[in-house]
């Protein structure tokens, strides 16, 4: 089947060689007859300006549309691509991929490549907080310390899962602040003193850190995680027990799972991170799934 595609490439995401995968991308798509065009985008310039000309012109032309980079990326262009109802592919190039890897898209660029020329778009959950995606997770509190000092560690030796890793263990031993936060699912209302509010469409993360099996969050479901407040040696056990895939052994950790529910806390504006990405929300946050989101080119199904 003839596609064109638009691809849209981050310049700044992961360390891989942006031009190399470029020239193999395009390569590997017009060998096969399809049409391609590139949107390359630097540290420098507008990113949501950029990628929302560049899936209009999808939407306008009937192109399906690349994102080429890490969860940021992949969230900031799959939010226009819902928007604007334009399928679209993946070529994982971030950190850590967790979306990617979840719905069976290989992380090696040539089968990614390959996909894109021999699959097809299917249906697939994302997640909403407000009039915003995400695709991966929402972090309020320690998590979005997490990233931000990750953030400024990556800047300063590398884009390398190792600083990342490292950053995110000395962030786990040192943030103290903690939120009140009330939870209201519709069936139940919760009041929690929390450290950490964790809301996940990815049941990747969940199964590498032991908290639930992959079957465990079905498609129409966000899991929700609250972390309690706790002591460094604890924090120590949390972080052993997640290397071990046994946090759900932590008793410090509640978990649950809904298609909606809304969180308020005592302080109106949030930094929280989304995707990996840190943002600004305003409490009361309301999230939902949205089983059918997006139209992704993905195996349609994904190997166990």
């Amino acid at each position: 089947m003839q596609k064109n595609f638009k691809l849209i490439i981050n310049g700044g995401s992961g360390h891989d060689d942006k031009d190399a995968a470029i020239v193999k991308i395009e390569a590997a798509l017009k060998a096969a007859s399809m049409g391609i065009e590139t949107t390359r985008i630097s540290k420098d310039d507008d990113f949501s300006k950029k990628c929302k000309e560049t899936v209009l012109t999808a939407k306008k032309d009937g192109s399906i549309v690349i994102a080429a980079g890490g969860d940021g990326t992949i969230n900031l262009v799959a939010g226009f691509c819902q928007e604007l109802s334009v399928p679209m592919g993946i070529i994982p190039m971030g950190t850590f991929n967790f979306f990617a890897r979840d719905i069976g898209i290989p992380t090696d660029l040539d089968e990614a490549i390959n996909l894109l020329i021999t699959g097809q778009h299917h249906p697939t959950a994302i997640g909403k907080v407000g009039d915003q995606i995400f695709l991966v997770h929402v972090g309020i509190g320690l998590y979005a310390d997490i990233i931000r000092n990750r953030e400024k560690d990556k800047s300063r030796f590398g884009r390398f899962r190792i600083v990342a890793l490292a950053s995110s263990f000395w962030s786990l031993l040192t943030t103290t602040k903690t939120y009140n936060v009330t939870i209201e699912t519709g069936t139940e209302r919760l009041q929690r003193n929390t450290l950490n509010v964790f809301v996940g469409n990815n049941a990747l993360q969940l199964e590498k850190a032991g908290i639930s099996a992959s079957k465990d969050l079905p498609a129409d479901r966000l899991s929700v995680i609250i972390l309690k407040p706790l002591s460094v040696p604890k924090r120590i056990r949390l972080a052993i027990l997640g290397l071990f895939r046994s946090m759900k052994l932590e008793p410090q950790i509640e978990h649950f799972i809904a298609k909606s529910f809304s969180i308020e806390t005592k302080k109106k504006n949030l930094k929280a991170a989304i995707d990996g990405e840190l943002v600004s929300l305003i409490s009361p946050l309301d999230f939902i799934c949205l089983p059918q989101g997006l139209q992704i080119i993905k195996p349609e199904k994904v190997a166990s």
